[in-house]
């Protein structure tokens, strides 16, 4: 298959349907902090989630390293429905 541009799209496999996005249910992002210099910023960050995302799901606070996570973090997870509000809302905040 072609890209817009005319190239091969490397992602699709000839004769394979593509996913359907709608199967996603569920999102979630990583918050990343330090937990001396900005454990109080995480906090306040995931106070204003809380109270302006009611249907957003906080996860436990992760101080020490676990999995993958290069640092210290807790993890916001949302619905679907969310997506366009909260997304947004996450980066500029």
């Amino acid at each position: 298959m072609k890209s817009s541009e005319g190239r091969e799209d490397p992602t699709h496999t000839a004769g394979a349907p593509l996913a359907d996005p709608g199967i996603i249910k569920h999102y979630h992002a990583h918050i990343y902090y330090d937990p001396v210099s900005s454990r109080d910023r995480a906090a306040r960050l995931r106070e204003r989630v809380a109270a302006a995302f009611p249907e957003a799901t906080l996860g436990r606070w992760h101080d020490a390293l676990v999995g993958p996570h290069p640092q210290s973090m807790y993890q916001i997870a949302f619905p679907r429905t969310l997506l366009d509000s909260f997304l947004p809302w996450l980066m500029l905040n």
